[in-house]
């Protein structure tokens, strides 16, 4: 999902469950940091030239510790916030909900900043006055939006180590391991599909006949079998196997600040059935879950009570 209009989740590659984190590799980094450190306090004590030597290294030190802890334990608690959000809300077409919810996990923890307000009138967002807006935001009024500014790290941190999509199963992102939902899925293989078909009409015969085939795929698969597949990769994603499912990525930036709002965001999602069992879904969860352990708290556990038809899911590494 990103702010640009698309919905569209799209494919995540490779990675790790762990969060694309090495723990054992940053703990060996910060233990050459400190060593280092130490090694220059030690020679501050005779000499004070080391003395600002030793302070930056102890700053870095600190800066890498705390990006570590947002790309670990900071994407997991920004995904059961969004989570969360996603459940109060009541909606299967639950992109806006999700980004928005995003948005602010990242303002909260100081990962972004706030940029401006907008009120929507008609089809146009107009921009407030922050006063204002911050007043109604926090209200609640489902007419202001707000955009962020954020850096190459809290794109990161939205879209993952892959830059794909919300759904698409990066584990490294909070958007990008949040699944859509059967609804949304639906839609989106919907729109493909009529996409691809007009548009073969406008090219030359081999490559229309080739578009039409792949847009009468894409409406074979809108449909519950489809959705099942969808799942079956996007858990294989989240538990660090490889898959092949439909790409959509998008870049995050070159590290300077940049500006997005989750205002412009487009909802293309209707929903139909909900799909898997609990037990199903629950299933499919512990391979993700550190060590392959157990989920205790039902809060986290959200995502499994969409419940309807039960499928038989397993991993399949390529």
């Amino acid at each position: 999902m990103s702010s640009k209009g698309t919905t569209d989740s799209g494919s995540y590659s490779g990675g790790g469950g762990s969060g694309g984190s090495n723990q054992s590799a940053h703990d060996e980094r910060q233990a050459k940091l400190d060593k280092k450190a130490r090694e220059l306090e030690a020679k501050a004590k005779r000499d004070k030239r080391y003395a600002d030597a030793a302070e930056r290294l102890r700053e870095k030190q600190e800066k890498e510790a705390k990006k570590f802890e947002a790309r670990t334990t900071g994407v997991a608690e920004g995904r059961k916030s969004v989570q969360s959000s996603i459940d109060r809300s009541g909606t299967e077409m639950y992109g806006g909900v999700a980004s928005k919810a995003t948005d602010d996990y990242l303002v909260k923890t100081g990962q972004v900043k706030v940029g401006n307000y907008f009120r929507k009138e008609g089809g146009n967002f107009i921009r407030i006055s922050k006063k204002e807006g911050e007043k109604l935001y926090a209200s609640g009024d489902p007419s202001i939006s707000r955009s962020t500014i954020g850096n190459k790290e809290s794109q990161y941190l939205k879209y993952g180590k892959s830059g794909s999509a919300m759904g698409s199963g990066d584990p490294t992102g909070i958007m990008t391991s949040t699944a859509i939902s059967s609804s949304m899925h639906q839609r989106q293989k919907k729109i493909k599909a009529m996409t691809l078909a007009a548009l073969s009409f406008s090219v030359p015969m081999g490559a229309g006949t080739l578009m039409r085939m792949s847009a009468a795929d894409a409406w074979k698969n809108k449909g519950q079998a489809g959705y099942d597949q969808y799942l079956n990769k996007f858990y294989s994603n989240m538990a660090g196997t490889t898959s092949s499912y439909g790409v959509k990525s998008k870049g995050t930036g070159n590290g300077k600040e940049q500006e997005v709002s989750s205002s412009n965001i487009t909802e293309t999602r209707t929903d139909t059935k909900k799909s898997l069992s609990n037990e199903t879904r629950f299933t499919s969860l512990k391979a993700v879950t550190k060590g392959g352990g157990t989920v205790t708290d039902d809060a986290d556990r959200t995502l499994l009570k969409r419940s309807g038809k039960t499928i038989k899911a397993k991993i399949v590494s390529t």
